[in-house]
């Protein structure tokens, strides 16, 4: 295993865990955004909390979707890029660079993903090499068995080294581990691999079955100790393809299969199984030779071809083993049974193994090669724990080791997935911490977080100027109250259009909260039968800032919108005392009035003459900029 990668699981299939990574991304990158944004109210609302002032406003925005960065982006421009905005442009970053993480969630996950083979243990029925005694058993022409025994060997890459004591199934993909393995035969093997032969040629006195005998070119290459027949039992079987059917048709391409191993009749070893046993297994491949008495194309008539002349190509491959078993066994009816005494029975499943894809190559008119000297000890592992594999009939529960289909996931990707989830919980756990440990003081200045947050607070602010309401029986007025009753536009709800001095309408210039104090606060206390309360306003004609600002310019006396703090029109509502009408006072050297009894609101060309009265506006807190006339000052409120 990489250490770039991480085994998940062997039973997920990959696109189960991708489609689940597309989940956990999106979530990370959902919470993730959320959590950064509390990061950055928190750290401005600590700042409220400990009473400091002058908290720009910018400190105050988060920014939690692609929709408020791009509000950030359109609002501060290239301010966006300064110094004092680094705040604004991090939180932008990250939230494109999130947003953009989600959306491509399902390639991430492909790339952070991947399916391997590993090994993994698992519980196999097997089947032992069951031996009943038997020294002559055979297993004839078991092609199939013998193919999937040896493909299964080959990608469990069993060694050469030992003789298997049971067989594992070929439909599941094992894999050798030494371990697993304790073997009762081990075999120490010499392999040569394929030698050419110069000058071979046939005597005509021998057949194909005596190689060695036939070929004395191909005699010399065995040290003499192996053809001392007195020790050793010499066994060999051929295939053929001849160039035609006519006698004495030349051979195009011949393969012997030599074994040569100790003898089993000497001192009983057959019946024992014991000994050490010295094998040898030799392939030798001719080409373009003749022979003599070839005229009968057919398995029984082969026994008298005999091969004469020179051969045109000659090789062969060969291994030489020491096959040896431990002292002691677990069950000596389960050994695989080396010494048979049926060794032509080896021989013919070679050249029965070896024919289909020796004729099929021929056929096709290619030469075939010259099976290597492990390829033939494979067949013989593969033929030897075939033949005692088919003598048991009831496979056993066994743990070995199996490739399986695994799904890996990116160790990269699954540390940084853990980094974003634990600095989420940090991040959240300590948002957490501060509303608990401040709850009294963040309910009493009410730091707006987010866009419905903010238009309550402006809802609040345009309903109390500034001061908490109540709903009249000591309770605060819940936020989807204010949501509910407050208005957004140039006039609240009802009310009526303000005309300027010559009649015409006016409207301010920007469109504002509105709240009905009736329907949010509630009614005001009054005594009985008394007047209901009506608003204090400072009342001027309602002109724009621009048009204030072109007056100034022909009335050079009038202060400007910046010079005068009360320009605004401020409804306020006293709610302890009723509103009564004052008379006007009679002193024409002051503009004074009795701040428990406001007079009615008048337009005056100066202090003491009333020139027109204005209606009271509709009970809506509201700001409204307008100024005075020329020649006015404008009215001061002692409260």
């Amino acid at each position: 295993m990489s250490h770039t990668w991480i085994n998940l699981s062997t039973r997920w299939s990959l696109s189960s865990v991708q489609a689940a990574l597309n989940v956990i991304i999106s979530v990370i990158g959902t919470v993730g955004i959320w959590t950064f944004a509390r990061f950055w109210w928190q750290r401005a609302g600590a700042r409220v909390v400990r009473r400091n002032s002058g908290i720009p406003l910018s400190a105050l925005f988060t920014v939690s979707s692609p929709g408020e960065a791009w509000d950030a982006v359109t609002v501060q421009g290239r301010r966006l890029f300064a110094i004092e905005s680094w705040h604004l442009l991090l939180q932008v970053t990250i939230v494109i660079l999130v947003t953009l993480a989600c959306m491509l969630s399902g390639p991430i996950a492909t790339l952070a993903s991947r399916t391997t083979r590993t090994v993994q243990k698992s519980t196999l029925q097997v089947l032992h090499t069951v031996t009943n005694g038997s020294s002559s058993a055979n297993l004839l022409e078991a092609i199939m068995l013998w193919n999937s025994t040896i493909e299964s060997l080959n990608q469990a890459s069993f060694p050469t080294d030992q003789l298997l004591d049971f067989l594992p199934p070929s439909t599941v993909n094992w894999t050798y581990i030494p371990s697993e393995w304790d073997p009762n035969w081990s075999m120490a093997c010499n392999f040569t691999d394929e030698t050419l032969l110069y000058n071979v040629s046939g005597q005509g006195n021998y057949t194909f079955y005596h190689p060695l005998d036939a070929f004395p070119v191909y005699r010399d290459t065995y040290d003499p100790a192996w053809l001392d027949t007195s020790k050793y039992r010499i066994q060999a079987d051929f295939i053929s393809w001849t160039a035609g059917s006519g006698i004495n048709a030349p051979f195009t391409d011949v393969l012997n299969f030599i074994l040569i191993e100790s003898d089993p009749a000497i001192d009983d070893r057959w019946h024992t199984n014991n000994e050490t046993m010295h094998l040898s297994l030799s392939v030798l491949h001719t080409q373009n030779l003749s022979a003599l008495d070839n005229q009968y194309f057919n398995q029984a008539e082969a026994t008298s071809w005999r091969p004469v002349g020179p051969v045109g190509n000659a090789s062969y491959t060969r291994v030489e083993c020491s096959i040896t078993r431990r002292p002691e066994v677990p069950d000596k009816d389960l050994v695989p049974w080396v010494w048979t005494n049926d060794t032509y029975s080896i021989t013919m499943q070679y050249t029965m193994f070896w024919s289909y894809p020796f004729i099929r190559e021929e056929f096709l008119n290619i030469t075939y090669p010259t099976p290597t000297g492990k390829e033939i000890l494979r067949f013989y592992q593969a033929y030897l724990v075939a033949l005692g594999a088919s003598m048991d009939i009831t496979p056993s529960p066994m743990e070995l080791s199996v490739w399986m289909e695994t799904v890996q996931l990116s160790a990269i990707f699954l540390a940084f997935i853990l980094a974003l989830a634990l600095v989420i919980i940090l991040f959240s756990i300590r948002y957490f911490v501060f509303l608990k440990r401040h709850k009294l003081e963040l309910e009493a200045t009410f730091v707006p977080d987010g866009k419905m947050e903010w238009i309550v607070h402006s809802a609040r602010m345009a309903a109390s100027d500034g001061d908490e309401e109540s709903d009249g029986k000591g309770s605060k007025i819940k936020d989807r109250v204010y949501l509910q009753e407050a208005t957004f536009g140039y006039f609240a709800m009802g009310e009526t259009h303000q005309n300027g001095p010559d009649g015409e309408t006016r409207r301010p210039s920007l469109a504002r909260v509105h709240t009905r104090g009736n329907s949010v606060s509630g009614p005001p206390p009054h005594s009985r039968g008394s007047v209901p309360r009506q608003p204090r306003t400072h009342s001027f004609p309602p002109l724009s800032i621009i048009e204030h600002e072109k007056q100034n310019k022909s009335h050079p006396n009038i202060p400007s919108h910046q010079e005068i703090g009360t320009v605004f029109n401020l409804t306020v509502f006293e709610t302890d005392k009723e509103a009564q009408p004052s008379p006007p006072d009679s002193s024409p050297h002051t503009c004074e009035r009795n701040a428990d009894k406001p007079p009615p609101i008048t337009s005056s060309d100066s202090c003491g003459q009333s020139s027109k009265t204005i209606d009271p506006i509709s009970p809506s807190a509201s700001i409204e900029p307008s100024i005075s006339p020329p020649n006015s000052r404008p009215t001061e409120e002692k409260l």
